[in-house]
């Protein structure tokens, strides 16, 4: 038998976690945060103000955990939080039982971050299926790995701050990237190594705002769209070795845009397949 799925319910805290939360109401560096998870569906977004880090799974226990460390911080942020799920037993052993038949498919994990805490993110996502809403955060830093699966990651609201640089990485998969230009990165890496991925960099642009792109694909199809009211830096590229690669530019040349309208400088590349570029 399958057994019986376990709802853990909210992570129980530890002394370092009440501290964490104890802080919220006084001036706070913020956290480190590393989400690390693998086999299930996973959603993280945004809670309201004043509230907790919040992670919640439904699972069997026999089969996978969900877990947390908190250390010190490092004169960054004030805290360091890993929050990890994964399977604990050996890949055989869960396959001979007759794992991924009623296994991975169940798991459900949600994590909840709140707005108003300053957050350097690290995500990694593989083996599953995620809906990632970074939108309205206090987000300082993102690093994301999203592997084998169908991932989402989108910000529904602009970030409470500009990032300097996001990086997102994407391995075997079906990927969209949407709303982008709600992060305010001044500097954008993208490497992507198979499947099919779409990137919108829609969203509240500032104006004025620039924005550099570096994207890399390595097989499959990925399709880059611009808002209509963004420019394409006329300094933009896109490149194929094996495969096809466009770039529309048409929109940009009547000139109708205004001076302040912001930037995009997007620098694309493909190394097997077909890359697109529009102003839609």
């Amino acid at each position: 038998e399958g057994g019986e799925a376990a709802s853990t319910g909210a992570i129980e805290p530890g002394r370092d976690i009440e501290d964490l939360q104890a802080r919220a109401h006084a001036p706070s560096r913020g956290v480190r945060l590393k989400l690390d998870f693998q086999e299930g569906e996973f959603v993280i977004r945004a809670g309201p103000p004043g509230s907790e880090i919040h992670a919640e799974g439904d699972f069997d226990p026999r089969d996978y955990e969900l877990t947390q460390e908190t250390e010190a911080g490092d004169g960054i942020y004030d805290h360091k939080v890993t929050i990890r799920f994964h399977r604990k037993v050996p890949l055989l052993f869960f396959l001979v039982k007759g794992g991924f038949q009623d296994g991975a498919n169940e798991n459900k994990i949600t994590v909840t971050i709140p707005e108003d805490l300053p957050t350097a993110l690290s995500l990694n996502l593989s083996k599953g299926e995620s809906h990632v809403d970074l939108g309205g955060l206090d987000l300082r830093e993102l690093d994301a790995q999203m592997a084998m699966g169908d991932h989402n990651l989108r910000f529904s609201r602009p970030l409470q701050n500009e990032l300097q640089k996001m990086e997102l990485r994407t391995g075997m998969g079906d990927i969209d990237l949407e709303e982008l230009g709600n992060a305010r990165a001044h500097e954008v890496a993208i490497r992507g190594r198979m499947g099919d991925m779409r990137v919108d960099f829609g969203g509240d642009w500032p104006g004025a705002f620039s924005s550099r792109v570096n994207l890399t694909f390595g097989m499959g199809d990925c399709r880059v769209r611009i808002p209509r009211d963004v420019r394409l830096s006329p300094d933009s590229s896109a490149t194929a070795f094996l495969g096809e690669s466009t770039m529309r530019r048409e929109l940009d040349e009547g000139g109708e845009l205004p001076g302040d309208a912001p930037t995009v400088e997007i620098h694309a590349s493909i190394r097997m397949g077909d890359l697109s570029v529009s102003k839609e």
